[in-house]
């Protein structure tokens, strides 16, 4: 399934967050590779209000705020990442996952899957734990819409 099609799919069934950014300007020479454009083309059609982006940000063929439509490979749940690690150097690697992720709760918010990490994300994770010597990989992997510029 292209990107597109995916786009199209998360707005069907719903699965997109409430603060997209739409943009309607039809004369963008990006729009067919820009989340806010193509959003737009998708959205629900109870949907008639909402954040925009303004035409007059379109300035010599550029737009400040052009986001491309992108999938990532997120992913969540940490039991495989604690599953082969000493006693001793849990504690101040889920204190340090916990700083990182903003909060005790936002920590089990992607533990249990509510949340997904993006692939930077997952990156400074893995980097984290190979600080103290541990080569690891998450529970659950799935590919979707990166809507964090949206």
């Amino acid at each position: 399934m292209d990107e597109k099609e995916l786009l199209k799919k998360a707005f069907e069934y719903g699965n997109v967050p409430s603060n997209i950014t739409y943009c309607f300007t039809e004369p963008c020479p990006m729009k067919n590779k820009c989340i806010h454009y193509l959003s737009a083309l998708y959205k629900n059609e109870k949907t008639d209000r909402g954040d925009a982006i303004f035409p007059n940000a379109l300035k010599n063929g550029n737009c400040k705020y052009f986001a491309p439509l992108r999938i990532v490979k997120m992913a969540w749940g940490f039991d495989k990442l604690f599953a082969e690690m000493k006693v001793k150097d849990a504690p101040a690697l889920r204190a340090e996952m916990r700083d990182y992720l903003g909060s005790k709760g936002q920590y089990y918010r992607y533990k249990l899957g509510q949340l997904k990490l993006l692939p930077e994300q997952q990156a400074y994770i893995k980097q984290l734990f190979a600080r103290y010597g541990y080569d690891v990989e998450f529970d659950y992997f799935s590919e979707e819409i990166d809507f964090t510029k949206s």
